[in-house]
């Protein structure tokens, strides 16, 4: 059976690693000076070259050919190479740490870690997913791996290192990983179909780097798959919708339309193109992406070319918010495609034709002058509160002297003069006691807050201001004070309430009561 593309072209030496360039000096340069380290930690992504880039260190050490002095690639000629590229090397372990992740097997380990090597140099020990062993083989492995035989290096892989312990990182240089640039991608590329005999074009090498991200693994993984739709054969020309098919990715023309539409606020026009992405079999997490790096690039030539944009830079952060969050909820959505739908509704507003055309004309202009009476209701309140403080301002009059023994002297006239304008107001009066005057301002004694409230309310203290004046000589207004010792009085005499117009003071009553 023929090898799949990722195995078969596995770099078998340092020159044929890509994107890795720092790690790659390190390396080499520590092999030159005969100074490799006993522990390595590689840490980095899936598909970044961390086991290929260990069986290459192993190879270089245990090389048989290899000038010592001056060389640091192996040869891939001699018995000990050959054995490790064929998986055939005693003194070459690998262990997956995710099927092998207990003490036991770390004890194994220990035990054999003191034979010396059969074939090489050295023993060399990669532990894959490092981070899957547990807390008890960790520590198992911690003294081994501090101070482990001369002839004996572990190098220990994973993806996540967070997960590692602290102690066996400290006992460990690290080397970190990081995702490939799609230039570096495509270098890769471009040498796999040079040996296959085959050859694409500039824009399908660019839509499976960018499928590939930055993981060289996967990037091989998905050219096998574009190859194999077409045959090994240099006489089929693969075309570009074929190749978006295949990776379930949308076209770069539906993507710029859906935004188009969002952008001019049409939510069913952009949930229309997102509904055909979906028929067309389009994968959904890669679409997510797709939006995100197409939001990417408006946005960089936005701030680098001055912008240029066909979108606006609010447009663009708030799609890049909308459809991150979108890329977090599909994780778990019972309707993946759901999480999209609302991105594009959240993104077009509420003053989408979605929204607004669907509502009957009379429900709008209901809506409009419910709006319209509040707005004028709140200025007539406003008018009335002005006016009112205008008049007390106004009544601050040197000339006119009223006390609170003529305040007294005149109270029932007062009572009966508020009878003329409001029943209610005269009703609420008599429960009040005058105590004194401030200026233009009578405190009086009142046995509920429902007549405080009443009482104080600018309409019933416009009304009042106009009986104190006319019957005083001076506008006064009220301010009351409760005083619960005053309900005895009140208790068992009818207060006359609209029921109708006025049941929250009926609450109000019992409340207090």
């Amino acid at each position: 059976m023929p090898q799949v593309l990722y195995r078969k072209y596995r770099s078998r030496n340092f020159s044929e690693i890509f994107g890795q360039d720092a790690i790659k000096n390190i390396l080499s340069q520590a092999i030159k000076d005969k100074r490799v380290a006993h522990a390595y930690l590689f840490s980095g992504p899936r598909g970044t070259g961390k086991t290929s880039t260990a069986r290459i260190l192993a190879k270089a050490l245990n090389c048989l050919d290899r000038n010592e002095d001056s060389d640091f690639e192996p040869c891939n000629q001699c018995p000990n190479c050959i054995a490790i590229n064929q998986n055939k090397f005693l003194d070459l372990i690998e262990i997956d740490a995710a099927s092998n992740r207990g003490i036991d097997e770390i004890r194994q380990l220990k035990e054999r870690v003191g034979f010396l090597p059969v074939e090489g140099k050295y023993k060399i020990y990669i532990i894959d997913e490092v981070h899957m062993l547990t807390l008890e083989a960790f520590n198992a492995l911690l003294k081994t791996l501090e101070e482990p035989p001369i002839n004996v290096l572990f190098i220990l892989a994973t993806t996540e290192p967070h997960k590692i312990p602290l102690t066996i990182i400290s006992r460990t240089q690290r080397l970190d990983f990081k995702l490939a640039l799609e230039t570096e991608l495509s270098q890769k590329i471009q040498f796999i179909l040079k040996n296959e005999g085959l050859q694409f074009s500039d824009e399908i090498i660019s839509m499976i780097t960018t499928a590939g991200a930055g993981s060289f693994r996967d990037t091989e993984t998905i050219l096998e798959k574009v190859i194999a739709s077409t045959g090994y054969s240099n006489k089929e020309v693969i075309a570009k919708a074929t190749v978006e098919k295949i990776l379930g990715m949308a076209a770069l023309d539906s993507i710029n339309e859906i935004f188009l539409q969002i952008q001019q606020k049409d939510s069913r026009a952009a949930l229309l193109l997102l509904r055909g992405v979906f028929d067309n079999g389009s994968n959904i997490t890669q679409l997510i992406r797709q939006i995100l790096e197409f939001l990417r690039r408006e946005m960089l030539t936005i701030i680098e070319d001055e912008g240029k944009s066909r979108f606006s830079l609010t447009l663009i952060t708030q799609g890049i918010k909308a459809f991150s969050q979108a890329a977090n909820e599909i994780q778990s959505a019972l309707i993946p495609e759901l999480a999209l739908e609302m991105a594009v509704v959240n993104l077009t507003g509420i003053n989408s034709p979605i929204y607004s055309s669907d509502l009957p004309v009379k429900k709008i202009e209901k809506v409009e002058l419910l709006k319209t009476t509040a707005i004028n209701k709140n200025v007539e309140d406003n008018i009335t509160k002005t006016e009112f403080q205008v008049k007390k301002i106004e009544n601050k009059s040197p000339d006119v002297s009223v006390d609170i023994v003529l305040v007294k002297d005149k109270w029932l006239t007062i009572i009966e003069t508020a009878k003329n304008y409001n029943h209610h107001l005269a009703a609420f009066l008599s429960k009040a006691e005058p105590l004194e005057i401030n200026e233009s301002e009578l405190k009086v004694n009142v046995p509920f807050a429902l007549h405080k409230k009443t009482l104080e309310q600018p309409s019933s203290q416009d009304k009042f201001f106009e009986i104190t004046k006319s019957l005083l000589g001076q506008g006064l207004t009220l301010n009351c004070i409760i005083d619960k010792s005053k309900i005895k009085l009140v208790q068992n005499q009818e207060i006359p309430i609209d029921v109708e117009s006025n049941s929250s003071v009926v609450e109000e009553v019992f409340a207090d009561l």
